[in-house]
C-alpha cells in the first residue's frame, strides 16, 4: 500500500486511521513505501495488531518469503497499488 501524499497537513491523522483499520482487520500487513509507515503502524499496534505483523518491506523476493511465511491454504491476501511487475511473476511461478 502506498501512502496517499495528496492529503497535505491531513495526511498524518488519516494514515493513522488507516493503520487502525488494519489494525482491526488484518492479521498481516506489509507496507511497501515508507513515507508515513510510522503512522500506519502506530494506529495497527493501537488496535493490538502485533508489531511484528505490521512491515515496511520493499523488496519483492522479500514480500514473497513474508507471504509465503505467513499465509496458509485458503487465505486470501490484497496486493494493492504498486505492485511489482517481478512481485507479480515471482507469485505467478
Amino acid at each position: 500500500m502506498p501512502c496517499l501524499i495528496e492529503l497535505g497537513s491531513a495526511s498524518i491523522g488519516i494514515h493513522q486511521r488507516i493503520g487502525d483499520k488494519i489494525g482491526q482487520v488484518c492479521d498481516l500487513a506489509i507496507i511497501i513505501t515508507k513515507e508515513r509507515f510510522k503512522e500506519i503502524k502506530e494506529g495497527a499496534v493501537a488496535k493490538e495488531m502485533k508489531t511484528e505483523n505490521i512491515l515496511f518491506v520493499e523488496n519483492p523476493k522479500e514480500i514473497l518469503e513474508k507471504i509465503r511465511g505467513f499465509a496458509q491454504p485458503g487465505d486470501v491476501v490484497l496486493l494493492e497499488s504498486r505492485v511489482s511487475k517481478e512481485l507479480i511473476k515471482l507469485l505467478s511461478d
